[in-house]
């Protein structure tokens, strides 16, 4: 599928007369060369901690020499991975809380801006706060070596497995979710955390 992908906007890219493949697979060339100095070059390192360093200070000259260290972190990831990377980047050259107790004092900031927000009705501010805290939230995470995007996907889950216990339950009582209380749902939805769904 990717290597579809990568064909078909060469393709385009052709049409356009941006870019050609021949063109995309020097770029692809140039940078494995340029960044694997050790693999390509002349370059000889112990062992992998020395590549990793290696690798740190080709990326640091490459950033001086364009936008700078975030710019090369694509918007289009999923913003949970992207506040991840972001702030994991940042923290590599010291811009970071001290531990996960002082990122917690930032969550509760954050949250009493969205709550300032939220009862003035500003919705424009709402969203700019809200985006704040789960960035701050993504923090947290990182401290406590959590992958938000992970626990998200299992909460996601796990919803999705206690609705359809729900469902079915109403579906043996002869009831549709239509003609059942929020009560009613409720308390099935209590009896599926029971059963640890």
């Amino acid at each position: 599928d990717m290597l579809l992908h990568i064909v078909f906007h060469a393709q385009i890219g052709k049409e356009k007369g941006s870019f050609t493949m021949q063109e995309v697979l020097e770029g692809i060339i140039y940078k494995m060369k340029k960044r694997h100095p050790h693999v390509f070059g002349e370059l000889r390192v112990q062992d992998v901690d020395e590549v990793l360093l290696n690798w740190e200070k080709i990326k640091d000259t490459e950033r001086q020499e364009g936008e700078g260290m975030l710019s090369s972190l694509p918007k289009t990831l999923p913003a949970l991975l992207r506040a991840f990377a972001i702030q994991s980047r940042v923290a590599r050259v010291g811009f970071d809380w001290k531990n996960a107790l002082e990122v917690e004092s930032k969550v509760k900031e954050e949250w009493q801006e969205f709550k300032a927000a939220w009862d003035c009705e500003d919705v424009a501010c709402m969203e700019e706060e809200w985006g704040d805290l789960i960035f701050a939230l993504v923090n947290l995470a990182r401290h406590l070596h959590i992958q938000p995007e992970e626990a998200l996907r299992k909460s996601c889950d796990r919803f999705v497995r206690r609705f359809g216990f729900v469902e079915k339950r109403l579906k043996e009582k002869g009831k549709t979710l239509e003609n059942v209380t929020l009560e009613e749902m409720d308390a099935l939805w209590e009896e599926a955390k029971r059963e640890r769904l």
